[in-house]
């Protein structure tokens, strides 16, 4: 009998997710992308240097798109990168960081329109443009304090040895008070550096006996719709380095380990507990970046974000619950709501402090937890499930990927056709819903052939199939313990079980009634849930209940 151990546990906690998106990316390979040397080794036709401006450029001097001063007439400036070379069929990261300043007149307008593309060429000078990837194209929103950074992975076409960076900004003339054209600075392109794994920060060990750095009382738990789902353990250690982790963990990575494998993969959500008798806690649920507030007679809400809190966490948006009246209530209101929830405040609620050890308790969440940071994100158009969640360039997934959020990986290997055709919501619909909203609405359609969808996020890949017809695995109960077997009767560790799949209890009467569907025997459990607690060396199994199965799991559940 497979028993858990509490020291076969390892905690592994890496940096910053985004950071680890970064560091997969070479040296960049464009020469002088700071414009700290001027426009050498770029083509220039309407920018200009700038060093003391608004927003503040990164350093000594950034460039500066030309304005318009004719109501309704564009000033168009360019800048491209002298070409670099890339290999044929391989990956490039390309960054940037751009912004412009806050309207100051009464228009309505944004005067700002930046393109920028990554072109592929088969050759160093001349020939023509082979493919070309947009890192952004859209209007500028001002904001006088930051510039905003935009990170993305391309695909070199097959054809291609070379690429260069082409930024290109549209100012439009409007009423007085109009600002200049956008800032941009600390140009990027690099070739992707494949790594086995990020950077360990800790490793942290099962606490046998009393030591620094170090856990006990793990828990975590997997569902057979989101797949690594929520963990929880408690964290030991000097105060320093405990108030280290309270100030600075929240969304770092946190991978579960035991027995060599790995078994739960997700972020740091809440850090909670006493430090030098004083309580304090923070929540990513506080956190917000990019804060959406709407206005009346208008299509669009008025938009405010922070570059530094969005490097540093990755797009977290905000849908205000209020609509205002002007668009100048709007703007109060969502700089108002970006200065309190743009960084990690921990919350002292008992500033008398109480005695007792220094320990926090950490919960972390599965990836999926991520999609609900970003709203208005529609489906691609009338296709089959699998297209629609992940598989088309333009679907829920890639759309996610492409706004920063780097935890769904673009391996979809692990997606299979449902023959489910479905149609997108109007954008009108989603405007003020999630992404996470959005993608649960197409899992609730469930297969063709009307059986539910199994899904989620394991181990960074994106998993989407129809639930089993077979039961997959069998238990007993020995020596007062559940053992439990795989469908040709091995044994399992308890951490292999898994949600998803169908369990039959070994029975005191034998019968050998068969089903061609599990979902039809009343003796076969489908395991929504899998909880394990590392510290009792246990497993709970939750299964549905006396609805059918298919019924049951083809709603959207919440």
């Amino acid at each position: 009998m497979r028993r858990l151990e509490r020291e076969g546990f390892t905690v592994l906690h890496y940096p910053n997710i985004l950071d680890s998106a970064t560091a997969r990316a070479g040296v960049n390979l464009l020469t002088n992308g700071d414009f700290e040397n001027g426009f050498a080794s770029w083509t220039n036709s309407g920018f200009s240097l700038v060093t003391s401006v608004t927003p503040p450029v990164n350093g000594a001097q950034g460039a500066q798109g030309q304005s318009s001063g004719t109501p309704d007439t564009a000033a168009v400036s360019t800048l491209e990168s002298a070409r670099v070379t890339v290999t044929s069929g391989g990956t490039v990261y390309a960054g940037l960081l751009f912004g412009a300043a806050e309207e100051t007149g009464s228009g309505d307008s944004t005067p700002n329109n930046l393109i920028v593309k990554v072109r592929f060429w088969a050759n160093a000078v001349g020939g023509s443009v082979l493919k070309e990837g947009t890192l952004y194209a859209a209007p500028v929103k001002g904001n006088n304090d930051k510039l905003r950074r935009k990170l993305r992975k391309f695909e070199v076409p097959g054809a291609a040895n070379y690429a260069s960076l082409y930024i290109e900004n549209r100012h439009y003339g409007g009423p007085s008070g109009t600002p200049a054209g956008t800032v941009v600075d600390d140009a990027f392109l690099a070739r992707e550096v494949i790594e086995t794994a990020m950077n360990l920060i800790h490793a942290l060990p099962h606490q046998v006996v009393q030591k620094t750095e170090s856990f006990r009382n793990l828990a975590f738990s997997r569902n057979y719709r989101v797949g690594d789902k929520q963990s929880k353990f408690d964290l030991f250690g000097d105060p320093v380095w405990l108030w280290t982790w309270l100030t600075n963990s929240l969304l770092h990575q946190i991978k579960i380990v035991y027995d060599n494998g790995a078994r739960f993969d997700g972020l740091v959500w809440r850090v909670e507990g006493t430090i030098n008798g004083a309580p304090f806690a923070v929540s990513a649920e506080e956190l917000a970046n990019r804060v959406f507030t709407p206005y009346q007679n208008h299509v669009r809400p008025y938009i405010v974000e922070d570059a530094d809190s969005i490097a540093r966490y990755g797009e977290i948006e905000y849908w205000h619950g209020e609509t205002f009246d002007t668009r100048w209530e709007a703007r109060r209101a969502g700089k108002h709501h970006l200065f309190w929830h743009k960084d990690a405040r921990p919350l002292d609620d008992f500033p008398e402090g109480r005695s007792g050890e220094s320990r926090l308790t950490v919960t972390c969440v599965g990836p999926w937890a991520t999609l609900k940071f970003l709203y208005g994100i529609t489906g691609p158009g009338t296709m089959e499930v699998a297209q629609a969640v992940a598989t088309h360039k333009s679907s829920i997934l890639n759309q996610v990927r492409g706004r920063g959020n780097v935890f769904v990986s673009s391996d979809y290997t692990l997606v299979n056709s449902l023959n489910t055709v479905v149609g997108p919501a109007a954008r009108k619909e989603v405007r003020n819903r999630t992404a996470q909203e959005e993608l649960m609405r197409y899992l609730g359609e469930g297969t063709e052939a009307g059986l539910a969808i199994v899904s989620g996020v394991w181990n960074r890949q994106f998993v989407l199939k129809a639930r089993p017809t077979t039961v997959d695995y069998f238990s007993e109960v020995m020596d007062g313990a559940v053992v439990y077997y795989d469908a040709s009767g091995s044994e399992l560790s308890p951490v292999d079980v898994l949600p998803g799949h169908f369990l039959r209890r070994a029975r005191p009467v034998p019968e050998w009634s068969y089903f061609s569907d599990a979902g039809r025997d009343a003796k076969a459990r489908f395991l929504e849930e899998v909880e394990v607690d590392a510290e009792k060396g246990t497993i709970a199994t939750r299964a549905l209940g006396g609805d059918t199965v298919d019924r049951r799991l083809a709603r959207v559940k919440r």
